[in-house]
């Protein structure tokens, strides 16, 4: 992960695993970086980690859940019972199944809306944050343009 801020940090941005631009008035810059951050503050880059943790956390959820119901209920709807309980599916009824399936994947997404990362950081007195229970100092490489920190620190990524 990148963080920078400026024109010159564009190509390291593009060529980052994750490239994060700080309030960024340059277009280069904000094409080049998969993450642009609005404000100046820093701790956006531990919420921004933190929103893309549940959000892969969600999308796995939502995986399992649709392919146990895909792997249920496309059986069923073959008329895999016929021959056994002499039960089938009406198709009508198979379609509105399937429609089920897509609403409650997007249900469950719609939960995120829900999740606040401020409750896993918080301010420490000894400079750094407590990133999910861990501390985290933050090593300050130089500044951009704008005067804000750049920041390089494996704690983060290795503790996320």
């Amino acid at each position: 992960m990148f963080i920078g801020d400026g024109i010159n940090d564009s190509p390291v941005l593009a060529q980052a695993d994750i490239g994060c631009a700080i309030n960024s008035a340059s277009d280069i810059t904000v094409s080049a970086a998969g993450i642009v951050l609005i404000k100046d503050d820093l701790i956006d880059v531990l919420r921004a980690i933190l929103i893309s943790k549940k959000s892969f956390q969600r999308i796995k959820i939502n995986f399992a859940f649709a392919f146990l119901y895909n792997v249920i209920l496309i059986p069923v709807a073959m008329g895999v019972f016929y021959p056994i309980h002499n039960f089938k599916l009406d198709p009508m009824f198979a379609a509105v199944a399937m429609a089920l399936s897509s609403i409650s994947v997007v249900s469950s997404s719609l939960f995120l809306k829900l999740y606040n990362p401020d409750e896993h950081i918080r301010d420490c007195d000894s400079g750094g944050v407590l990133f999910n229970n861990n501390k985290v100092k933050v090593r300050v490489e130089g500044s951009g343009e704008s005067g804000v920190p750049l920041v390089h620190d494996e704690a983060i990524m290795s503790s996320a």
